[in-house]
C-alpha cells in the first residue's frame, strides 16, 4: 500500500514537471514560430552598437560581451539570436533543476514560469536568466536548503552577468544577512496592538511614497541622475505615472502589508522578504517605470517564499490553475506580439 502510495505520488510530480516544461516549450514555439523581429526590443537589440556600449552599464559583463560582439560567434547567426537562444536554453536548464525540488516547490515554480515566462524569453533577454536564477535561490534558501550565505553569494555572483537590476536584490540581501549576524533572534511577532499600530503606519506610508513621494525627492533625483549612467533616462524621463501603473503600484502595496503582517516572517528569510517589498516600493515612489520592473523580483520572492501555501492551495485544483496559466501566457504572448 505505501509502495502504491509512494509510486502514485511519483507520477504526479512527473506529471507537473512535465507542465512546467510545457510553459517554456509554449514561450518558445512562439517565439519562433513568428520570429524575434515580431517581438518588442529585438530591434533595438540589432541596434545597439550605434546606439550604447557596455560602458554605459554597471555590469551585465556576458550579455554584453555576447551582445557586441565584433563578429557572429556562430557563423551565419547574428549575435542577438544567438544570445535569444543561450538565455532561453539557460532558462530550461534552470527549470530542469526543479526536477530535484519538491513537489510544492515545482508547483511554485510552474506559478512563477505562467507569470514571466513569456516576458523573459521573448522580450527583456537580459532580465530572464537573473530571474529564473534569483527563483530558484529563493526556493532553496526557504526550503533550507542553501545557507543564507550561499544565496547571497549566488545572487552577488550572477547580478553583474546579467543585468544590473540584480543589484538590488543583492544588496538588499547583504543588508539582511548583516543585520540578522548582529540580531540572530529576530522575529516579526510581539505585542498585538503595537504590531498593528506600525503595520498600519507602514502601509500609509508606503500609499503616501508612492502616490505622492515623487515631488519631495525630484531635486535630489535630477541632481544626481548621472550617477546612474544609462539608467537614469528611468529617472529624468519618467513623466505622470498610468493609471494602469498606479493601480499596480497600489495594489502591490496590499501584497508587500500582506508580507508584512505574515506571522511566519522570522529569521534571515523573513527580514529578507520584507526589506526587498520595501525597497521596491521606494523604488517605485521614484521611478514608477523602474519599480515595476524591480517589482517582478518581489512578486518572485513572494511566491517563492509561500511556496508551502501555494502548493497546498493548488493540490486539488491544479489542471484548472494550469489551464489557467497557459492562457494567460498564450494572452500575454499575443499581447507582446501587438
Amino acid at each position: 500500500m505505501n509502495l502504491l502510495h509512494v509510486t502514485n505520488r511519483t507520477r504526479v510530480v512527473e506529471i507537473e514537471f512535465c507542465c512546467l516544461l510545457l510553459l517554456w516549450l509554449l514561450s518558445f514555439l512562439f517565439f519562433y514560430i513568428y520570429g524575434g523581429s515580431a517581438f518588442p526590443d529585438y530591434a533595438s537589440y540589432l541596434q545597439l552598437d550605434s546606439i550604447t556600449s557596455s560602458e554605459s552599464y554597471f555590469g551585465e559583463v556576458i550579455s554584453w560581451s555576447i551582445l557586441l560582439a565584433p563578429s557572429p560567434i556562430i557563423a551565419g547567426v547574428s549575435s542577438v539570436d544567438f544570445f535569444y537562444f543561450l538565455v532561453q536554453i539557460y532558462i530550461l536548464m534552470i527549470l530542469l533543476l526543479c526536477a530535484f525540488l519538491g513537489r510544492k516547490d515545482i508547483r511554485a515554480m510552474i506559478i512563477i514560469s505562467g507569470i514571466f515566462l513569456p516576458l523573459m524569453m521573448t522580450t527583456v533577454l537580459r532580465v530572464g536568466p537573473l530571474h529564473f536564477t534569483f527563483a530558484l535561490l529563493g526556493l532553496l534558501a526557504f526550503r533550507r536548503r542553501i545557507s543564507p550565505f550561499v544565496f547571497v553569494s549566488g545572487l552577488m555572483f550572477i547580478a553583474p552577468l546579467f543585468h544590473d537590476s540584480g543589484f538590488l536584490p543583492a544588496f538588499v540581501g547583504v543588508l539582511a544577512l548583516i543585520l540578522t549576524r548582529i540580531f540572530p533572534q529576530i522575529r516579526f511577532t510581539g505585542n498585538l496592538s503595537v504590531l498593528i499600530t506600525i503595520k498600519v503606519f507602514l502601509c500609509l506610508l508606503a500609499f503616501f511614497l508612492v502616490n505622492f513621494g515623487r515631488p519631495f525627492v525630484e531635486s535630489f533625483i535630477f541632481a544626481n541622475a548621472s550617477l546612474l549612467l544609462v539608467r537614469a533616462v528611468y529617472l529624468v524621463n519618467e513623466g505622470t505615472p498610468s493609471f494602469a501603473m498606479q493601480l499596480f503600484s497600489n495594489l502591490f502595496i496590499i501584497i508587500c502589508f500582506s508580507v508584512t503582517t505574515d506571522k511566519r516572517q522570522t529569521g534571515f528569510n523573513g527580514l529578507f522578504v520584507i526589506l526587498m517589498f520595501w525597497a521596491t516600493i521606494c523604488v517605485i515612489a521614484v521611478a514608477p517605470i523602474a519599480g515595476v520592473r524591480i517589482s517582478f523580483f518581489s512578486v518572485t520572492l513572494f511566491i517563492a517564499f509561500r511556496a508551502g501555501v501555494f502548493g497546498a492551495a493548488t493540490k486539488k485544483y491544479f489542471p484548472i490553475i494550469f489551464l489557467g496559466l497557459v492562457t494567460y501566457s498564450i494572452f500575454n504572448l499575443n499581447i507582446l506580439l501587438l
